[in-house]
């Protein structure tokens, strides 16, 4: 689910063109289901910012900008217009506005074909933009102490052998591995992570020739089979060689590595998932956000995912990934929207609550400039700087296609979600983008 084009994977058939005034005829319609209203977050797990004041300026009496109706109807028919003008199955958004969520909206359907609405409470499969999350936790847990001494700055702590056979002493660091620099590469094997959502065949079999018969769908054993010589997932590919295999030395989009990361907090902690859950999604109120399909309160609610075939979008069923901290999570547009404002302009903090102290939220987004064969400006911590100075993410992955995005310069923010992958998705979600910055600088 590497995120290289602006929100998702290229297909290999042709979509609609986004001028073709004849996509805009798809079976449903756009959904009614947008808010203006930010619920208050859950004081569960995380610090309650007792003064009102979270450091970054909101606080957690302060009521969030609202847009007039006739504003909010003129964005919902302005961004409907922008899917029905690609058309897409479905689409979510999420908008933030310094601190606050604004609005939030879903349009399409859930399924092409069954009238089933988009809802702004409906999981999406966010593919790379996942990778946000793991860097959060990553953040937390050297707050909490659980990797040392010295914290991201620490040696990475596996359970595993993580070793780079071309280099003798180099110590791999979790700032490495957060920051794409620990000289960790995707192989063709790591394509084997993509199986069926019970693990007992792979995903897309016809695409996965080199895979062993069997697959390996628990994180710690795909691990283990990539990383370990002699595992049969392994190669001495997976690492780069010469100088530009030192840790730090190089920038290079790392999928494996998000997944390292998230395991060396399995092997630090309680669970990776059992700390993104106490310490992120309950205090964010993210009632809508899970690791695996199974553990949504309503796994049949999630967008489904489409793909583009003989001139028209076709559902296909849901899939899982043995690496799925680097791209596995579900989430709405609403509980992305509170996220995003959190670790951007809310400085750690939203409504009141703290995730990560000032300094650790800062460090999150403090993207350096990097040389990149794809979109990537610049780095922070599993957080990009993209599209001329956009700060979030990217995610694509079969029948997906998303983004959070936060500006500075104008201080707005936005989740995109799309229940389908191919080409137009990229421009799509640039021009949702604008028109959220242009109602923020006409209303807010």
């Amino acid at each position: 689910m590497v995120a290289l084009a602006l929100g998702g994977c290229s297909s290999d058939d042709a979509s609609p063109a986004l001028d073709d005034a004849s996509t805009s005829s798809m079976d449903g319609g756009s959904s009614s289901d947008t808010s203006t209203t930010s619920d208050e977050a859950s004081s569960s797990g995380a610090t309650s910012l007792g003064d009102g004041s979270d450091g970054s300026g909101s606080s957690a009496g302060e009521a969030p900008p609202a847009l007039p109706p006739e504003v909010e109807a003129e964005l919902h028919d302005q961004i409907e217009q922008i899917r029905l003008d690609a058309g897409l199955p479905g689409l979510a958004v999420g908008f933030t506005y310094g601190p606050h969520v604004v609005w939030t909206g879903g349009f399409g359907e859930r399924e092409v074909g069954t009238g089933d609405a988009v809802q702004r409470t409906t999981p999406f499969r966010v593919a790379s933009v996942s990778k946000t999350v793991v860097g959060v936790a990553l953040a937390r847990a050297a707050e909490l102490d659980l990797l040392g001494p010295q914290g991201l700055d620490a040696p990475v702590e596996l359970g595993v052998v993580l070793d780079n056979p071309h280099l003798e002493g180099e110590t791999i660091t979790y700032r490495h591995l957060a920051q794409h620099s620990a000289g960790l590469d995707d192989t063709e094997l790591y394509e084997c992570a993509y199986v069926s959502e019970d693990g007992g065949a792979y995903f897309e079999p016809e695409d996965r020739a080199d895979c062993p018969e069997t697959p390996t769908p628990a994180l710690g054993d795909f691990l283990a089979a990539y990383l370990e010589p002699g595992g049969p997932l392994h190669s001495q590919d997976i690492f780069a060689s010469g100088p530009s295999g030192e840790p730090g030395a190089r920038y290079r989009y790392s999928n494996i590595g998000a997944a390292v990361a998230a395991s060396a907090i399995d092997h630090h902690s309680d669970g990776f998932e059992t700390l993104c859950q106490q310490e992120i999604f309950e205090p964010l109120s993210m009632s809508n956000t899970a690791w695996h399909r199974s553990e949504l309160s309503d796994p049949e609610a999630v967008a489904m995912p489409h793909a583009w075939v003989d001139g028209s979008y076709a559902s296909f069923e849901h899939y899982a990934l043995a690496t799925y901290p680097d791209g596995g999570l579900y989430a709405s547009a609403q509980d992305m929207a509170r996220f995003l404002a959190t670790m951007t302009a809310g400085g750690g903090a939203f409504e009141g609550v703290r995730i990560l102290d000032a300094q650790s939220a800062a460090a999150l987004i403090d993207v350096q400039e990097v040389v990149s064969e794809d979109i990537v400006e610049g780095q922070g911590l599993f957080w990009e700087e993209f599209a001329g100075g956009l700060i979030g993410h990217t995610g694509g992955d079969p029948g997906v296609a998303t983004a959070i995005a936060y500006d500075p310069g104008s201080n707005v923010g936005g989740v995109v979600l799309i229940n389908a992958s191919g080409p137009n998705t990229d421009i799509v979600m640039l021009q949702v983008l604008g028109a959220l910055r242009g109602v923020a600088a006409e209303h807010l």
